[in-house]
């Protein structure tokens, strides 16, 4: 799906995705054929393949990406960030250990595999 690797994926969006998936798909032709289904996870795997060569790259698409904007966040409750999404799907505790995975390559490749295959690591 072109731009993928770019959105910030909800429970609600995931949601979604998954009934589109089955409805694209359908769910007894799966079951006939063996297959499971997999657009979140190949979603999933574009964004974590995007993100791990932005961080490793020293450009403006890293600076947005890790960046921090001065002022105050808006009132109610705050949007999800991109970062955020990928360190649910990783299962990685905070923003700076899901960078220090992205920037070693080997380790990096071995998580975007689980991801693609399992779902989550």
């Amino acid at each position: 799906m072109y731009g993928s690797e770019t959105w910030t994926l909800t429970k609600t969006a995931e949601r979604k995705l998954e009934a589109a998936d089955i409805w694209l798909s359908g769910e007894e032709v799966l079951k006939v054929f063996g297959v499971k289904r997999k657009l979140l996870q190949t979603i999933r795997k574009q964004q974590l393949e995007i993100f791990g060569r932005l961080i490793r790259k020293d450009g403006l698409e890293n600076l947005v990406i890790i960046g921090i904007i001065e002022g105050t966040r808006a009132r109610g409750r705050q949007r999800i960030k991109y970062t955020d999404s990928l360190r649910e799907a990783t299962r990685v505790k905070d923003n700076i250990e899901l960078m220090r995975k992205a920037r070693n390559r080997e380790e990096w490749k071995s998580m975007v595999a689980d991801v693609a295959i399992h779902g989550t690591t």
